[in-house]
């Protein structure tokens, strides 16, 4: 049996930190296979007979199309080593030593580049959010992990690596201001080729400036052109950011007044041809259809039937229908009226979905992994996971957590 792949989607949140995103055709998870993880301690691929860890990848990356895994581990004496290890096997494939002590930021869509910068310990808080560092300088690594030298970038600005392009000639990174205090940024373009910071400009040539707002949670186009994240604003206004890796510009496209005034009770998701984003609130029991091509709001349409507790939600959609997970159940809606077509308990709180192409919903709770029918909501199969802390699974983002900062889009 081949032993498929996953891409990427973030569950819980979205970090200012590098997202490795771009991927070309989604390969599933089902039974029998491996899973790919995101915990808390990085990413971990497990066999779902066994629950057995076939590997576990501290300060790790996936390349976008995963064919690789790019871990930073420490080496003695300030030193890191950066290596590049086949998901499936654990081969090292490709390794480098550098004498500093740098953590992975973003790896490229066939893991042939990869950016790093310097470790920085207590960025994230103990709920597991992202803080934007005090600086007015930013370095940058680039190496390609290929034998030759690696090249440092150095910026006066305080900056975060976030996706590459995918033709490897940007690095999109997010602009944090004031430098040294910041309370707003923009997501600039740094030019590999000059090593400038420039301006990102949306589909009609249109400069985008600093703005205020706090990332919720993210998706990742089935082919891996673009990214699209949920924000709310200190005002109330909600909407979604999309950032195209291929065309690179990036939009805003406005959510309907009253949406996401529990950011937490939000879900965004994308059908499989991924021809349309979906977000769904949970608190407002409200699903909104965004075109993905004239990025705009195609509909909005209320539903029944989701418990609504105040706990975050997950959703994950097929040709016809959203699965959307609250504390422990999981509900069908159609996706032409918002009407819910089935539903069932779960024995743990649901972390995240991912629809397998076996017709099973695979189901992280707790530490386990569940996989139900999905007519009819019976078990197929339920493995524990020893690594603890599931965050995503299969077609997913390892966790990366961006809840307390200021968006530019």
């Amino acid at each position: 049996m081949r032993r498929s792949l996953g891409t990427l989607m973030s569950t819980i949140g979205v970090s200012a930190l590098a997202l490795s995103v771009g991927t070309a055709v989604p390969r599933h998870a089902g039974d029998g296979e491996l899973l790919y993880l995101g915990t808390r301690n990085g990413i971990a691929v497990v066999d779902s007979t066994t629950g057995d860890t076939m590997l576990s990848a501290r300060d790790a990356l996936p390349s976008g199309d995963w064919s690789q895994i790019l871990r930073a581990r420490a080496a003695g004496n300030g030193s890191t080593v950066v290596e590049a290890v086949d998901p499936v096997t654990g081969e090292i494939l490709r390794t480098q030593r550098f004498d500093e002590e740098l953590s992975v930021r973003a790896v490229s869509l066939h893991g042939d580049l990869v950016a790093l910068m310097p470790r920085e310990p207590g960025r994230y808080g103990g709920n597991g959010l992202y803080r934007p560092a005090s600086r007015d300088k930013t370095r940058i690594v680039l190496t390609h992990l290929d034998g030759s030298a690696p090249r440092s970038i150095d910026l006066d600005a305080n900056v975060e690596p976030e996706a590459f392009s995918n033709d490897n000639a940007a690095l999109f990174v997010i602009r944090y201001a004031p430098a040294l205090h910041p309370d707003r940024y923009r997501v600039s373009r740094l030019d590999l080729s000059t090593g400038e910071l420039g301006y990102v400009f949306t589909n009609e040539k249109e400069l985008q400036g600093d703005m205020r707002g706090i990332a919720y949670t993210q998706v990742v186009a089935p082919d891996g052109t673009k990214v699209y994240t949920f924000y709310k604003k200190p005002d109330g206004e909600a909407f979604v950011h999309v950032l195209n890796l291929d065309q690179q510009f990036a939009n805003c496209v406005d959510l309907p007044e009253g949406f996401g005034t529990d950011p937490a009770a939000v879900a965004i998701t994308t059908t499989p041809q991924g021809g349309q984003v979906i977000v769904v609130d949970g608190a407002a029991r409200t699903m909104v259809d965004v075109d993905a091509t004239e990025l705009k709001v195609l509909r909005t349409k209320p539903f029944r039937g989701v418990p609504t507790t105040g706990e975050r939600i997950v959703a994950v959609a097929t040709p016809s229908g959203v699965y959307v997970s609250s504390e422990r159940s999981v509900v069908e809606l159609s996706r032409v009226t918002g009407r819910r077509m089935q539903a069932w308990s779960t024995d743990g709180r649901v972390q995240a979905l991912h629809l397998g192409t076996t017709g099973l919903v695979l189901v992280a709770e707790g530490d386990r992994v569940t996989a139900y029918n999905s007519r009819g909501g019976g078990r197929s199969w339920s493995v524990k996971v020893p690594e603890g802390g599931i965050r995503s699974v299969a077609d997913t983002l390892p966790y990366t957590a961006k809840g307390s900062v200021d968006c530019a889009c």
